[in-house]
């Protein structure tokens, strides 16, 4: 991953998904400051290696709650992988 990505905050949606767990995996393997929103019946267990290196955020899907954990993360970047289906 390009150095580019040290000491960004990164927000991530989609992050216990396969591509999501694999981009958050390697952005905090860059250095980058991770932070992920999940809905609460979303599992970890992707992301079993890394929990103590990123944050979680917990939405219950409402427009606030996503613009709450924005506001709290403050990122640089926005990933957006999520997806209902």
């Amino acid at each position: 991953m390009n150095q580019k990505f040290e000491k960004l905050k990164i927000l991530v949606t989609g992050a216990t998904g396969y591509i999501g767990s694999e981009l958050v995996t390697k952005l905090v393997a860059s250095g980058s400051d991770v932070a992920i929103i999940r809905r609460s019946s979303s599992e970890l267990t992707s992301l079993n290696g890394i929990l103590d290196k990123i944050k979680i955020f917990e939405c219950d899907g409402s427009t606030e709650s996503i613009i709450n954990i924005v506001k709290d993360s403050n990122p640089d970047v926005v990933v957006h992988l999520a997806s209902l289906f």
